[in-house]
């Protein structure tokens, strides 16, 4: 069980590395998900209220293998979310997730 810090603060180079550790994307179906099925489901709404307040990138938190999962779709960000990211991507071997 993972628990979510009370101080944490996030920004672009976090969520980067944090998106490269838990991340996917689904190329055909134009999402980004983040695997959070560790926390609460209100950590996870958390998380999601802290990209969309502190990056400007809005999710979704839906159910997914038993726990909650961030998604980040076309329509809800998805190109914020790649732009956020991409400059932070510290290896060529890791723009595939982009």
């Amino acid at each position: 069980v993972k628990i979510l810090p009370d101080d944490l603060k996030l920004n672009p180079k976090i969520v980067t590395h944090w998106y490269l550790q838990d991340g996917y994307h689904n190329k055909a179906r134009g999402y980004h998900r983040i695997s959070t099925q560790s926390f609460s489901k209100i950590e996870v709404e958390r998380l999601s209220e802290m990209l969309d307040k502190l990056l400007g990138i809005s999710s979704d938190v839906q159910l997914h293998g038993g726990g909650p999962v961030i998604y980040i779709t076309k329509t809800n960000g998805r190109d914020k979310f790649t732009d956020c990211i991409s400059e932070h991507v510290p290896f060529q071997c890791f723009k595939y997730k982009l």
